[in-house]
């Protein structure tokens, strides 16, 4: 029973020290692999400034890291719950209770929201970000709740080569699974911190 106890121990500190201290993956480091199991196919472009709601970093999972599997946590360690008009000011977003985890963005909006539940689907989104390159991936890791930034970028679906894929969401009004935007951030500017 105690091997079994120091086991989970060791793994819990070696996932704490992926999710913390390792840095984001990139894709141009995946890329210049010799065999990548995945295929990005570019949607559209996408930029906008937005304020960063709830940051979630997402590590590589232990199954995948020992068996070498392709994960989609490979690409895109970190999730960002984005807001845009209404939802990018201080004095909204505020008021709503907002949370990140198994790759989904949930509020709960308070007493004194202003705005409608519809409203803040429409002017947020749980956002899978791909670092194009390790600049970018330092940049994303380097941002906080709070700050105000401007991201641009394309969306884009990943597949992998064992048949799964995930696709990015295309509008804004779309709620639930699928809904999340997947977006390879090709440039960062921070425009104020919160």
């Amino acid at each position: 029973m105690p091997v079994v106890i120091i086991l989970v121990v060791l793994i819990g500190l070696l996932q704490s020290w992926l999710m913390w201290f390792a840095p984001l993956p990139n894709v141009a480091e995946i890329q210049q692999q010799q065999s990548t199991p995945y295929r990005l196919e570019v949607v559209e472009p996408y930029a906008g400034e937005f304020r960063i709601l709830a940051k979630q970093r997402y590590p590589l999972g232990m199954l995948s890291y020992v068996f070498n599997t392709p994960a989609f946590e490979q690409l895109s360690g970190l999730d960002l719950a984005l807001g845009w008009g209404q939802m990018s000011r201080p004095e909204i977003y505020q008021t709503i209770d907002i949370r990140q985890s198994n790759r989904w963005y949930r509020f709960q909006v308070g007493a004194h929201t202003p705005l409608r539940v519809d409203e803040i689907s429409q002017q947020s989104a749980n956002t899978h970000m791909l670092a194009a390159n390790a600049r970018i991936a330092k940049q994303l890791q380097q941002l906080d709740v709070d700050d105000l930034v401007l991201l641009k970028g394309q969306l884009v679906n990943l597949y992998l080569t064992d048949g799964r894929y995930m696709k990015s969401s295309l509008s804004r009004e779309d709620t639930g699974a699928g809904a999340c935007e997947i977006f390879l951030v090709q440039e960062v500017v921070l425009k104020a911190s919160g």
